[in-house]
């Protein structure tokens, strides 16, 4: 029996084991995020996705998506999203993860103030999460409203989507200096 790296599954393992929406949540610049259920633990779920355009991908799209899910395995923080498993295949590029139940943080600002509590509470939690990649030498370098998940009850904020996060090696050996990646609003100076 062939074995297969751990994290690592393959494609129809994953169709078997979870059902997904068709409808995405959240789409970026890399992917697109889908609800779903794994049917095994019972648990809800939510799939980042790179297909269909996977196929079409070029190398570079293709080694961003696989430096989130390598990521994303690094760290362990109850305001991080966990990762469970990573579909790689020449057709599609798949990472199942924790999923957040809540609403951008953007999406809350949008429909009307915060209290100081709140905000406090969120401020200190996504701090603890940079805090936590900072240790591990992972840089987000998105840090916006719309990567910021707060829950229903509005007592917990999640820190979402690495797709461009670095390592500080990574940083030095990808990003030149006139090289601009991120939004534009949010970046640091």
């Amino acid at each position: 029996m062939a074995t297969t790296p751990v994290g690592l599954v393959n494609s129809s393992d994953v169709e078997e084991r979870y059902v997904l929406d068709t409808i995405a949540i959240g789409t970026g610049g890399y992917g697109k995020v889908r609800q779903g259920e794994d049917k095994i633990l019972q648990r809800k779920i939510a799939v980042k996705t790179l297909d269909p355009v996977w196929a079409a991908a070029d190398d570079e799209d293709k080694e961003r998506f696989k430096r989130e899910a390598r990521t994303l395995a690094k760290l362990n923080h109850p305001n991080i999203p966990a990762i469970y498993v990573v579909v790689y295949t020449d057709e599609r590029f798949e990472i199942v993860f924790q999923f957040v139940e809540g609403s951008t943080l953007r999406s809350i600002l949008t429909e009307g103030s915060v209290g100081v509590q709140e905000c406090k509470t969120w401020f200190d939690q996504l701090a603890s999460a940079l805090q936590h990649a900072h240790e591990r030498g992972i840089i987000h370098r998105d840090v916006k409203p719309e990567n910021m998940i707060v829950s229903p009850d509005q007592k917990h904020c999640y820190l979402v989507d690495f797709g461009i996060a670095l390592s500080q090696e990574e940083i030095q050996r990808l990003t030149g200096s006139d090289n601009w990646i991120g939004t534009p609003g949010y970046m640091a100076p």
